[in-house]
């Protein structure tokens, strides 16, 4: 007022914190081992109390974390609670009671994973492991802690190297200190068998009444020995014949002659039939039947005979039947041609058809 003035002073007081420099902060990787960019999960609140203590700040000053630095100083898209990242910078923010308080980068660090890559996700043993070598396997040296688990969780060993010796699904967990963190890493595999042989193709021919004969023939991934009692076995390959092969149900044993494939088998029925026969009543193939029925391996049988007309001539049910002699109520029958329906069943209950025809022969 009236051109006077009054002058007095005051103080402008700052209130900073300077932060040290704050420590790296680490965590494990989450990637798979082979995947190119490494990531980790950091939980930022456990970071907190650390960056608390060593620059001395009250309970009330509040501590945030950025991405870069002008986030920090706009205080805008700040990172909160986990954060899945890389390894890279990020920036944390300190504000006191009366304004900030200071802005400070630092670095997350993402530990590698121990190392798995040597393990692979199939291994195969012999389905009797006794008979061969045993199937060891290691886990990588650069890790420090092993442990090998079956499909129930249950731990196996904790030593570097593992005895392939049951199948079923395990796991490898490997542990590895770094950067005073301790990381795993877990890699699932399977133990099986290797697989079997499959029978390609069963070649019965009875033709010739005096040498019955049994083609095998298989398909595999070994060489392969052949048996019709289990005792007995044949060959080197991939296929076998049987000759003088008793008639009736046969068992064919087919084993890896490496003892490491599962070993087969399978059922064939050597019947024979008669291509002709000549009922004259000199006791020399005076009846037809089909060879090879017996009570022992079959339970039931039926067979039907037919003229060219359609007429049934003639059935055989009975194992003990000589078969057909050549006669229709009484009649002797001309030479011709007469066809067969065949029902036979096994005891094993399967159910074997055949058709076919044959000569009557009369001299």
């Amino acid at each position: 007022m009236n051109g006077c003035a009054t002058i007095k002073s005051f103080f402008v007081e700052s209130v900073f914190v300077k932060l040290e420099e704050i420590e790296d902060f680490y965590a494990c990787s989450i990637s798979n081992e082979n995947d190119i960019e490494n990531l980790g999960n950091f939980n930022l609140n456990l970071k907190k109390p650390d960056i608390r203590t060593k620059n001395f700040l009250n309970t009330t000053d509040k501590i945030r974390f950025y991405p870069d630095a002008l986030s920090a100083q706009l205080t805008t898209g700040e990172l909160n609670g986990e954060l899945t990242s890389k390894s890279t910078v990020i920036w944390v923010r300190i504000d006191t009671s009366i304004g900030c308080g200071g802005i400070e980068p630092f670095n997350l660090k993402v530990n590698q994973l121990p190392k798995t890559n040597n393990i692979s996700t199939i291994y195969t043993i012999c389905y009797k492991p006794s008979l061969k070598p045993p199937v060891i396997i290691s886990a990588d040296a650069s890790n420090e802690r092993f442990e090998w688990k079956d499909n129930l969780g249950n731990i196996q060993s904790t030593d570097q190297n593992f005895i392939l010796n049951t199948l079923g699904e395990y796991s490898l967990t490997v542990f590895k200190t770094e950067n005073n963190i301790e990381c795993s890493n877990t890699k699932i595999f399977s133990v099986i068998n290797p697989s079997p042989p499959i029978f390609s193709n069963i070649l019965v021919d009875t033709e010739d009444e005096t040498n019955n004969i049994v083609a095998v023939m298989v398909s595999g991934n070994s060489s392969y020995e052949f048996s019709l009692n289990n005792i007995n076995f044949f060959s080197n390959g991939s296929s076998y014949t049987f000759t003088q092969v008793t008639p009736g149900l046969r068992t064919i044993y087919v084993r890896d002659i490496n003892s490491c494939e599962n070993p087969i088998q399978k059922t064939a029925s050597v019947l024979g039939v008669k291509s002709f026969f000549t009922p004259n009543d000199d006791d020399k193939n005076d009846f037809w039947n089909i060879r090879g029925l017996d009570a022992e391996f079959y339970k039931a049988i039926q067979i039907k005979i037919y003229n060219r007309f359609g007429t049934i001539i003639a059935s055989i049910d009975d194992f003990d039947s000589e078969g057909w002699d050549g006669t229709f109520n009484g009649k002797l029958q001309i030479s011709n041609t007469y066809w067969y329906k065949a029902e036979i069943i096994d005891i094993n209950d399967n159910i074997i058809k055949k058709i076919g025809y044959f000569s009557l022969i009369r001299k």
